[in-house]
């Protein structure tokens, strides 16, 4: 004997099967944990040249602008800190100064915590310390 059933009823069967077949699927995929790290970025000019304040870019990975503005030279201690929070892997830092005509664009690093420094020392020269240890400043 043969029931035919209404076809509401096998399309609800149907909807029912394929959205379980979905929800499995999808909860099968491995969760991806991101990890990020704490860096913390020290910027002064440590100016030798004529331009004070000098205006320091700086950007992480072609996207983040972390820092656009003056710094001025005064006695050379001047570090103002920025706090970050970077993934685990490579990052790009590039920095520019539309007035004291330098650059620099560095790759590095992220598997820990990290201290940056960079100075601006002059035309055409930035120095840029990258340390696992928290740095000191005299």
């Amino acid at each position: 004997m043969i029931i035919k059933t209404p076809n509401y009823i096998r399309t609800f069967f149907f909807y029912i099967i394929l959205i379980s077949i979905v929800f499995t699927q999808q909860s099968d995929k491995p969760e991806m944990i991101i990890i990020e790290f704490p860096v913390t970025l020290y910027i002064s000019s440590q100016n030798s040249s004529k331009i004070d304040p000098v205006n320091i870019k700086v950007i992480i990975d072609n996207k983040e602008v972390i820092v656009n503005q003056e710094f001025f030279a005064r006695d050379g201690h001047n570090h103002k800190s920025y706090k970050l929070k970077l993934t685990k892997g490579s990052h790009r830092i590039v920095v520019e100064s539309s007035n004291g005509k330098a650059g620099l664009d560095v790759i590095f690093d992220v598997d820990q915590k990290l201290w940056l420094s960079l100075s601006y020392w002059g035309e055409y020269h930035f120095h840029l310390n990258i340390s696992k240890q928290k740095l000191a400043f005299i």
